[in-house]
C-alpha cells in the first residue's frame, strides 16, 4: 500500500530480498533490513559491553531490560525474536532469562570460586526447605559476607539458584522441578490456585506463594482473584 505497487510483483521483489540475505524474517510476516539488524547489533553490543563492566559477576542482562533499552518501541515478540536472530549468528548467548556477549565470562576470585562451589553444594538436594539467604550467610565467615552477597547475585542471574521472595532461595533442580509441576499441572487445568499448588508440592503455603508469585511477576502466570492461569511468557522447565 505504502509503495503504491502491484502486491505479487512487490512479493517477488521481497523473496528475491529474503534469498539474498538483504532482507529478514525474523517473525512470520514481519521484516527486517539486514542493515537494520547491523544497527541494532552496534546498539546491542554497547549495551551489553558497558553493562558487563558495571556488573562483571552478573551473567548477563535481563531480557525485559534489554528489549526496553535496545527495542523500547517494539512489541514483545519481534523483539525477542530479533534478540534470537543475534544469538543465532553466534554475537550474544541466552543465560536463563539473560542474554550476555559471547566472549563474556564471569571471573571470580579464588575465595568466590570457593564459596561458589559451596552454595551450589548446600541447595543441590535440600528441596523446598533450603536455608534463608540470613541462614546461608551465617554458614560463611563474617569477613566473607560481602563476597557471599556477589556470588549469590551471580548465581542468582545464571539461574543456578532462584530467589524468589526476598531471603527465600531455592536450587535449580528443586526451583525447576516446581514449574514442572505447574506445567503438568496446566496440561489438564485452565486454573490454578494456591491451595491447590500447595498440595501438588506437598509443602507450606509459604514456599508455594513465594514460587507462584515469581512466575506472576515475570508473567509466566496471570493472576486473576484467588486463581491463576498460563500467562504470556513461558515457565522455565
Amino acid at each position: 500500500e505504502k509503495l503504491s505497487a502491484d502486491p505479487e510483483e512487490t512479493a517477488e521483489q521481497l523473496a528475491e530480498a529474503l534469498s539474498e540475505g538483504k532482507v529478514l524474517e525474523p517473525v512470520a510476516g514481519r521484516y527486517l533490513s539486514a542493515s537494520q539488524l547491523d544497527k541494532i547489533w552496534d546498539g546491542c553490543q554497547k549495551l551489553l559491553d558497558g553493562y558487563h563492566k558495571q556488573n562483571p559477576l552478573h551473567e548477563g542482562m535481563k531480557i525485559a531490560e534489554m528489549r526496553q533499552k535496545l527495542l523500547p518501541k517494539m512489541d514483545i515478540l519481534p523483539a525477542d525474536a530479533i534478540l534470537a536472530l543475534l544469538a543465532a549468528e553466534g554475537k550474544i548467548r541466552r543465560v536463563a532469562d539473560r542474554y550476555a556477549l559471547e566472549g563474556f565470562a564471569v571471573q571470580l576470585t579464588k575465595r568466590q570460586s570457593s564459596i561458589r562451589s559451596r552454595m551450589l553444594k548446600i541447595y543441590g538436594d535440600c528441596g523446598l526447605e533450603g536455608p534463608s539467604q540470613e541462614e546461608l550467610f551465617s554458614q560463611f565467615q563474617p569477613k566473607e559476607k560481602e563476597d557471599c552477597k556477589q556470588v549469590l547475585e551471580s548465581l542468582v542471574s545464571g539461574g543456578h539458584l532462584y530467589l524468589p521472595a526476598p531471603g527465600q532461595i531455592y536450587g535449580e533442580k528443586t526451583f525447576l522441578s516446581a514449574c514442572g509441576k505447574v506445567i503438568e499441572w496446566f496440561e489438564s487445568h485452565e486454573t490454578l490456585t494456591l491451595a491447590e499448588f500447595r498440595d501438588l508440592l506437598g509443602t507450606s503455603r509459604k514456599h508455594a506463594l513465594a514460587i507462584l508469585e515469581y512466575l506472576d511477576k515475570n508473567k509466566m502466570l496471570k493472576k486473576e482473584g484467588d486463581i491463576r492461569r498460563m500467562g504470556q511468557n513461558p515457565i522455565p522447565r
